[in-house]
């Protein structure tokens, strides 16, 4: 797993976000992981492939309002991946972004205007 871990990270590495037949091809590659994730018995990979994949899916799909902030999304969950896969670090000392699994958590935050006359 860890060696197809590598190269989806390359291959991540020379896409963009609006490159969408290497992202199919990248998200394939993830889905492919799926089932040697399941056998490593550690919950949090499987949970953080399967973020991934929705996500560039979404990417993939033009569904992501924020393109480049999700695709730096999935940079960074990809990075606190190979940490775990290939470097051998404990799930419970990575952290991977919040915003993973949650869209508009990566779009930028306005706050709305007071109403006038509000007091």
């Amino acid at each position: 797993m860890r060696d197809r871990l590598e190269k989806l990270c390359e291959a991540l590495v020379l896409a963009g976000p609006d490159d969408t037949d290497q992202l199919q091809q990248i998200e394939q590659g993830f889905k492919d992981l799926v089932p040697a994730a399941r056998k490593s018995s550690q919950p949090v990979v499987v949970k953080a492939i399967e973020a991934i994949c929705e996500r560039l899916a979404r990417l993939r799909n033009g569904e992501e309002p924020h393109p480049d902030a999700s695709f730096s999304v999935i940079n960074r969950a990809v990075e606190s991946l190979q940490s775990v896969v290939c470097e051998g670090r404990n799930p419970n000392d990575v952290s991977f972004p919040d915003d993973l699994t949650a869209p508009e958590a990566a779009v930028p935050v306005s706050t709305p205007a007071e109403p006038e006359g509000k007091d």
